[in-house]
């Protein structure tokens, strides 16, 4: 087993033997009747100073909010393993500690039923050799699958007390 393809298969077992990865409902079988599922709304919980990956995960990818999960860590370790390879030269890229996660929960999307599910960071990526911090959120965000999306954390202004974004997503 490669050393990149250890790191996917601890995070995956990781999630997996979680307390709160394990006691996820399920979404049953078949395909949810589009008048039973949860519109999509940002998250009221969700810190402007975090880093936050949004997953929507389509249902027919997942049928569980276990696995929708657990696809969702994967791609974001794959994604910084590529990005930190990448940029950096080395297997894996720091984006600073997990502050928690909202879902899944299972919602409507703009292609279909899908597991919303939101995993939170500090941020934490500073640039490496001639690449920026900027190059590399590009970069991750670029390596991340089409149904993840990194939205930024913002900082506060010093002189106006104001928050102003770090940068905009995608």
């Amino acid at each position: 087993m490669t050393t990149g393809t250890r790191y996917y298969a601890i995070i995956a077992a990781v999630c997996t033997l979680l307390p709160g990865c394990s006691g996820t409902h399920l979404a049953g079988p078949g395909p949810q009747p589009a008048g039973s599922l949860m519109r999509e709304s940002p998250d009221q919980g969700s810190d402007p100073v975090l880093d936050h990956f949004i997953a929507r995960v389509p249902y027919h990818l997942a049928d569980t909010a276990t696995e929708a999960r657990a696809m969702t860590h994967i791609a974001i370790g794959r994604a910084k393993a590529r990005t930190g390879n990448a940029l950096c030269g080395m297997a894996w890229l720091v984006t600073g500690p997990a502050s928690g996660t909202t879902g899944p929960r299972l919602a409507n999307a703009a292609g279909g039923p899908a597991w919303y599910y939101r995993v939170s960071h500090q941020p934490g990526l500073a640039g490496c050799g001639t690449a920026s911090r900027e190059d590399l959120y590009v970069s991750l965000q670029g390596t991340l699958p089409a149904w993840i999306t990194l939205r930024r954390a913002v900082e506060p202004t010093p002189h106006a007390g104001s928050i102003s974004p770090y940068n905009a997503t995608r």
